[in-house]
């Protein structure tokens, strides 16, 4: 399945596949999987409204979630005083993603998001 998005452009480079001035044509290589995630090792960094998006499904599919976030919104709280997640209550540190099947970054912080990735990609690990 080939998407298409446009992106804004930003007044900078050249964009060879614009339709307009301020937009670039980028196709992307998702495909779209289904993976089972019962009993699967996930790492989920971050606590908050992104967060909460991510934990509720990862719990409905029957994955084992860790958290790492410095805090926790009630609602993701809820999870992990309900046994359903693991909570490691301190910022994201390297080496955290290691032992994980998965990891899914949700903080509002891009060079937090941006190590985590990386990291995990680095070792393999999906994101």
């Amino acid at each position: 399945m080939e998407q298409t998005y446009y992106l804004a452009d930003s007044g900078h480079g050249d964009w060879p596949d614009c339709r307009s001035t301020t937009q670039r044509k980028v196709q992307v290589g998702y495909y779209p999987i289904f993976v089972e995630m019962q009993g699967r090792p996930v790492l989920l960094v971050g606590g908050g409204r992104v967060a909460l998006e991510k934990v509720g499904k990862l719990v409905a599919a029957g994955a084992r979630v860790t958290v790492i976030a410095p805090a926790l919104i009630d609602e993701v709280h809820a999870f992990v005083e309900n046994n359903h997640a693991e909570w490691h209550p301190r910022p994201f540190a390297p080496g955290d993603t290691a032992g994980f099947d998965m990891v899914m970054v949700a903080t509002d912080d891009g060079a937090v998001n941006k190590a985590v990735a990386d990291e995990a990609r680095a070792a393999g690990i999906w994101v």
